[in-house]
């Protein structure tokens, strides 16, 4: 009998220490982040690291920056100004006298980049371009853009850039937003882990999609430039931009059978901020994309018509669960206009 007690009393803290273990593993998955498979795949090629150099060989400034479009073997990449300049009263001394990028694909390998003369002050931006070099299309994924209209206060996000030279850094435990962004240039949040480095790199949201450009360097209060802001920026200088979204839809067309032209409308995205939208007559009307937006639990695009500009649509994500043209009187509910056919 004695025995019987002494094994069953061995059984029991047997079954509490592995429960304890058990808690214990749960806690330390419950603090990887979700999605983070992958990520190194997905969101860092799209990531560099830089080294600016100034005149004196001393002066040297560590940052990142975000690949933002590319074009007959030219890289454009966007950066915080103040990474790759300074304040001085010596006029040229101003500009980084060599500005070096690391790509996540050349590992070890450290590239020349050029600083264009492009600037915008406000939004402390700045762009670099990298010449005689293809982007391996096999690595380099451009559907990797997030939507920073969603961010609301207190959601999840992440830094990835080059802290202190830990290149491509993304810590486990996310950073808080502090702010919703909405529409506006410039994200808050809150992070224990901002370092000389971040500045020009990444700020990401849950999914680990960009949301934003870095452009604060000291703890606990960061800000980042709307990611957005920075590729109207940059197609406003005259460069190609290719980060889209993962789902976002660029053409379709639907059937509508009322009106003086009953036929098939075909509607095509024919640049970052525009679509067309043929109607059976050969006309064509344009709407402009004013912002994302959730409707009917579907995540999509917000547009407004260029003459009637009272009258709104929203085109939904791929995969969404309505696949349905809707339009409405600005203020006013949503109505279906037609089903969504050959999304692409």
């Amino acid at each position: 009998m004695k025995n019987t007690t002494s094994t069953l009393r061995w059984l029991r803290r047997v079954f509490i220490l592995l429960g304890i273990a058990a808690l214990i593993s749960g806690a330390s998955l419950a603090t990887q982040s979700p999605g983070s498979e992958g990520v190194e795949d997905t969101i860092k090629p799209l990531i560099v690291m830089l080294t600016a150099e100034w005149q004196d060989a001393d002066q040297k400034q560590i940052g990142a920056g975000i690949i933002v479009g590319r074009k007959d073997k030219r890289i454009y990449i966007a950066t915080a100004n103040h990474v790759v300049r300074k304040d001085s009263s010596d006029a040229s001394n101003v500009n980084a006298k060599k500005v070096l990028v690391q790509f996540k694909w050349l590992p070890g390998e450290q590239v020349e980049g050029k600083l264009l003369e492009n600037v915008n002050s406000e939004l402390d931006l700045a762009l670099l371009v990298v010449s005689d070099l293809e982007v391996p299309n096999a690595i380099v994924k451009f559907d990797q853009l997030g939507d920073p209209t969603l961010l609301k206060r207190n959601d999840n996000v992440y830094l990835c850039g080059n802290p202190r030279n830990q290149n491509w850094k993304i810590y486990i435990n996310p950073d808080k937003m502090s702010q919703p962004a909405g529409a506006a240039a410039f994200l808050q949040f809150e992070s224990p882990y901002l370092k000389p480095g971040h500045s020009g790199g990444a700020l990401l949201d849950e999914r680990f999609r960009i949301v934003g450009m870095a452009r604060t360097q000291d703890a606990p209060d960061g800000e980042a430039v709307n990611i957005r802001n920075v590729l109207d920026a940059v197609r406003r200088w005259g460069f190609p931009v290719d980060l889209t979204e993962p789902n976002a839809v660029t053409s379709f067309h639907f059937y509508y059978q009322f009106g003086d032209h009953p036929g098939e409308h075909y509607w095509t995205k024919v640049d970052e901020n525009n679509w067309v939208e043929h109607h059976p007559n050969g006309e064509e009307a344009f709407v402009h994309i004013t912002g994302r937006t959730n409707v009917g639990g579907d995540n999509g695009t917000l547009l407004q018509h260029t003459k009637i500009d009272y009258l709104e649509y929203f085109i939904p994500d791929k995969g969404g669960h309505t696949m349905w043209l809707r339009d409405r009187v600005k203020g006013q509910d949503w109505a279906f206009l037609g089903e969504m056919k050959d999304v692409k």
